[in-house]
């Protein structure tokens, strides 16, 4: 080989390291970049590791209204967790996760209610909402805003759990939706304390009850008065029976 082909050989093999070198960074650089992009995306829960980790941060329902646990007061402590942290899942399996927490008693009551359907029938919205019918505070209104009103303070208890006694009686008051009638109303039959009054103050609470939405001053008097007659009619007829026996 002459110095001329030598030269030509040697200037052709410069070139394809050139291009090698190019290559092999090339490469290095889109493996870098694969890499970082994969350590960038999340790695992804199954389905059941979701239920699992969201299962052991929920404390089981035990239903116990006389000390304000129902459902309600349960579930919003938790509604976020349901809501946002299990928005992976699907409604069918939110359904299941509430339904795991609820004590065996409060459980088996709810599939007795349910009967002949079975709980994957409901999604998971009417689920609450069956549960929070079922399982919520078992008074009338108008009894929640009689115990606000009768409410004092014991005389062993600190002020910020009495704050809070309020604070959870004021909110079943439910000031906001009490119309001006049915305050009215409301003090009307506050006032009905006499022995006298048991009977007509336990006609009008049924109705008070029944017709809250359009209940009124005026509907209450008559009421009163219809239950005067008719109890003096009764009377009357009564009276006239034991006359025509005495006869």
């Amino acid at each position: 080989m002459n110095p001329q082909e030598f030269q030509l050989f040697f200037k052709e093999m410069q070139n394809q390291r050139a291009k090698d070198t190019k290559a092999m960074r090339e490469l290095f650089e889109e493996c870098l970049q694969m890499k970082k992009h994969t350590e960038a995306v999340p790695k992804t829960e199954k389905p059941e590791q979701t239920m699992e980790i969201l299962d052991s941060s929920l404390t089981e329902f035990v239903y116990d209204p006389e000390n304000n646990l129902t459902f309600e007061t349960w579930y919003t402590r938790y509604e976020d967790l349901f809501l946002v942290d299990s928005s992976k899942l699907d409604d069918a399996a939110k359904v299941r996760l509430l339904l795991r927490k609820l004590s065996t008693t409060v459980h088996n009551k709810y599939m007795d209610f349910i009967l002949p359907k079975h709980p994957r029938e409901y999604n998971f919205t009417t689920t609450v909402e069956k549960l929070k019918q079922l399982f919520g505070l078992q008074k009338s209104q108008f009894s929640l805003r009689y115990s606000c009103l009768q409410l004092t303070k014991p005389p062993d208890t600190d002020y910020t759990t009495y704050a809070a006694e309020v604070n959870k009686h004021c909110e079943n008051f439910k000031l906001n939706s009490l119309s001006l009638d049915q305050f009215k109303c409301l003090m009307f039959v506050l006032g009905l304390k006499s022995e006298a009054d048991f009977e007509i103050r336990t006609r009008i609470l049924t109705k008070l009850d029944k017709e809250a939405d359009t209940i009124n001053l005026e509907k209450l008097t008559n009421e009163c008065q219809r239950i005067i007659n008719l109890k003096s009619d009764t009377s009357l007829v009564e009276n006239k029976s034991h006359e025509n026996q005495v006869n």
